[in-house]
């Protein structure tokens, strides 16, 4: 998952967001906050970088670089 299409999902969550409160609707927060844990969670896998419990978190860089 390179930079272009993280950047792409997250600005469509935000939309996404923001129409579901428009039209009403209760628990968008819940969306936006779940979303964003499976979206960071497939990013670190793709990157192949360690799961935030397996060791220091020295990988992050990784989500500032150009792959």
């Amino acid at each position: 998952m390179n930079r272009t299409f993280f950047l792409i999902i997250v600005a469509l969550q935000i939309a996404f967001f923001l129409a579901w409160e428009h039209l009403g609707y209760s628990h968008g927060e819940a969306y936006v906050f779940l979303s964003g844990i499976v979206l960071l969670y497939f990013r670190r896998k793709y990157m192949d970088m360690k799961p935030y419990w397996g060791g220091d978190l020295s990988d992050i860089p990784k989500y500032f670089t150009r792959k």
